[in-house]
């Protein structure tokens, strides 16, 4: 990648993975196994600490459309962080990632890009991997759920 006359090396992989990507918790060892080091900001953060941290800048958002797309940009980036924000704060956060938020959400991109594009979800992963607590409903199974 170039910029201005400086040419620069494009991220490591990892960083580029929501999955994988940890944020300012890797290690020093790992960054420095990972080709991260200088591409980080030098603190290393626990989970805990970075989700209080990222939980601050959640509430600094204006209105839930600010928030929603906050912690759409933050599970695009790092889905472990995501998950744990989301599950530490689920009562208040779940009206703002899913109705009657997304809704508002969809019909200004709607408005603004055109049709939506739907999104689904294997709720089992999630679960398992999250450690979140598993929902059933009368008549569905819960390993899926389809969004728009």
């Amino acid at each position: 990648m170039t910029t201005g006359n400086r040419r620069t090396a494009a991220a490591p992989d990892v960083l580029r993975d929501p999955l994988r990507n940890h944020g300012t918790a890797f290690t020093q060892t790992e960054r420095d196994a990972l080709g991260l080091t200088g591409r980080l900001p030098a603190a290393v953060l626990t989970l805990e600490q970075q989700a209080q941290r990222a939980y601050r800048q959640l509430r600094a958002q204006d209105g839930t459309l600010a928030k929603n797309l906050y912690l759409s940009q933050l599970h695009d980036h790092n889905e472990t962080l995501y998950f744990k924000v989301l599950r530490d704060h689920l009562p208040e956060l779940l009206p703002i990632v899913h109705d009657p938020t997304v809704g508002e959400a969809i019909q200004h991109q709607c408005h603004d890009y055109g049709a939506a594009e739907e999104v689904r979800y294997d709720i089992e992963r999630l679960t398992d991997r999250y450690g979140l607590p598993r929902l059933r409903t009368p008549g569905h199974d819960g390993r899926d759920v389809g969004a728009t």
